[in-house]
């Protein structure tokens, strides 16, 4: 297993998973930088071959303000992450998968953002709609390949950028005011993720696993401020 990211963390992540007894290092990489991702690609080649599955989960989340009060600075920085990264990531990933012939999956992490909108966080929710878009159509290009592509899009997660983000007290609220109670754990959207990457799934592309506990299914929920 290879694990790319910016930050630091990753590395502490392959160390926990090499101590659980599997093969795990890291490979510090920019996604919004095409020769950065090149890089990465010819390390996976170089340690394992190939590449069989593949997540990616890139997020450029700062807080913003209302749509009119927004600068160019701030869309750029968000789009060039999670929309241009994206794309130079499946882009390396496919040529792959293309090249060894043995088809693979891939895994992107949406966001709910994508079927709605957030308050101060349009560029966030736009660029999540490009998500869909982009995964929907690689898995309409590439299934021919035996190439799988398919999302997951969490509702609120517990997780360090959220909570950074909204703050602890209002990520409290925020699960409050779902049906099932509470905001989702980390492990369980990797639960979702591990089963789009299984056997088990193998008959299942350009889908997306939707994860807000039922909450796109009220009339209408409130963002507690």
């Amino acid at each position: 297993m290879l694990i790319a990211g910016r930050r630091d963390d990753g590395e502490e992540i392959a160390r926990g998973l090499r101590a659980q007894g599997s093969e795990a290092s890291f490979h510090r990489v920019d996604v919004t930088d095409a020769a950065s991702v090149d890089a990465l690609g010819a390390t996976v080649r170089e340690r394992f071959g190939g590449l069989d599955i593949a997540v990616n989960s890139l997020a450029s989340a700062e807080k913003g303000v209302r749509l009119a009060e927004e600068t160019i600075a701030h869309f750029d920085a968000v789009f060039a992450v999670n929309v241009r990264g994206l794309w130079l990531a499946m882009q390396m990933e496919i040529k792959q998968m293309l090249m060894q012939e043995t088809g693979g999956t891939i895994v992107n992490i949406g966001s709910m953002a994508a079927f709605s909108g957030t308050l101060g966080g349009g560029f966030y929710a736009a660029s999540k709609h490009a998500v869909e878009g982009l995964s929907k159509t690689a898995s309409n290009e590439y299934a021919g390949n035996g190439i799988r592509v398919n999302s997951v899009a969490p509702g609120p997660t517990r997780t360090p950028l959220l909570e950074r983000a909204a703050g602890a007290a209002a990520l409290e609220a925020i699960g409050r005011a779902r049906p099932m109670g509470r905001v989702a754990e980390p492990s369980e959207v990797a639960e979702a993720v591990l089963f789009l990457a299984s056997d088990g799934a193998r008959y299942i592309t350009g889908e997306t696993i939707c994860m807000d506990g039922g909450a796109r299914h009220l009339p209408r929920i409130g963002i507690p401020q």
